[in-house]
């Protein structure tokens, strides 16, 4: 498995993938081009663009992760990648687990010239679906308590992302550094390189404060001074003092 950069702005970096594509005998790219978890960044559509084009020049096919799509917070929802595909070569992946209810386990894919291959191993790997839940889903969407809905929870998650980031400045030590996602709800937290996320994760277990440290996300042993918070929890007198703690034992570090 090859990790490629990215960044918090515009995603991933496509001259280090063109030079993964070009040196290396890659099969597939799993990708998440909308609101990238744990960085929250989405790429522009010509960056989109760009990518597929070099997915089309070098044969790749891509496994595209629209989980947090629906949840932007500017007027207009963000293309996937797959706008872009002209032979099927890009798998597109999405789930109501982040958008309903986690869950639920109701999710979806548009595989394009993988369909055979996917609905086979779908069929071999759990036979039975959730049926009820997937009509009630389906009613929902179709009498447009769905729409109504993400109208509601965009707003709740722009207002959790604020306030999540405005405690952790006033908490967290001098020189901490915050991604500005325009969607979904997880916020990418760069500490000053003296703290160690993991150490911090197993001081904040014992105190029941879950965080997602920054070397889960790399293949390489990465981003040791870096977390990863999930603002879906809703803001709470609680939450804040989570927060406070998080900071008194960072600056311990």
């Amino acid at each position: 498995m090859l990790e490629i950069p990215s960044n918090s702005r515009e995603g991933i970096c496509l001259d280090a993938l063109r030079e993964a594509f070009a040196h290396n005998d890659v099969k597939a790219l799993f990708v998440m081009p909308t609101f990238q978890n744990p960085l929250g960044s989405c790429m522009p559509d010509e960056k989109k663009e760009k990518l597929y084009e070099l997915l089309y020049a070098y044969d790749v096919a891509a496994i595209e992760d629209d989980i947090y799509g629906d949840l932007h917070f500017s007027e207009r929802r963000p293309k996937p990648l797959k706008a872009w595909d002209r032979d099927g070569r890009v798998m597109l992946c999405s789930s109501f687990g982040k958008t309903l209810a986690p869950g639920f386990r109701v999710g979806w894919v548009f595989p394009g010239r993988q369909f055979a291959q996917v609905r086979r191993l779908k069929f071999t790997n759990t036979l039975g679906t959730p049926v009820l839940l997937q009509k009630t889903i389906a009613s929902f969407l179709r009498d447009g308590g769905y729409d109504h809905h993400l109208r509601s929870i965009r707003r709740a998650y722009q207002n959790q992302l604020h306030l999540f980031s405005q405690a952790m400045l006033r908490h967290f030590p001098t020189g901490t550094r915050l991604s500005r996602p325009q969607g979904g709800f997880v916020l990418w937290a760069e500490l000053p390189a003296g703290v160690d996320t993991l150490k911090l994760h197993a001081a904040a277990m014992k105190r029941r404060i879950a965080i997602a440290p920054g070397n889960l996300f790399s293949v390489k042993e990465r981003y040791r001074n870096c977390l990863r918070i999930n603002c879906g929890i809703p803001w709470s007198d609680a939450v804040e003092q989570a927060v406070r703690t998080l900071g008194e034992l960072a600056r311990e570090q």
